[in-house]
């Protein structure tokens, strides 16, 4: 593996780590969200939405810089 494709593979790692993680953070906000919505506490469920829409946003932009990395590796395959 030549140093270059090593530094791909690590990115491709540490993208994927990024979105493991924000889907757990996307689960705790999913599950906050859920119980100011039971408190009746609209300010913080508003919080907690516009949160889950920037952490989908951020996966969501780091999954699309994946996929050319991705597509590349089956072209040279």
């Amino acid at each position: 593996m030549t140093k270059a494709t090593s530094l791909k593979t690590d990115v491709a790692i540490q993208r994927r780590d990024f979105i493991r993680e924000c889907a757990i953070v996307l689960g705790d906000l999913s599950a906050a969200l859920a119980d100011a919505a039971c408190r009746g506490d609209d300010d913080e469920a508003e919080v907690r939405l516009r949160q889950i829409v920037l952490a989908t946003k951020s996966a969501c932009q780091t999954f699309r810089e994946m996929r050319p990395a991705s597509d590349e590796r089956r072209a040279a395959a």
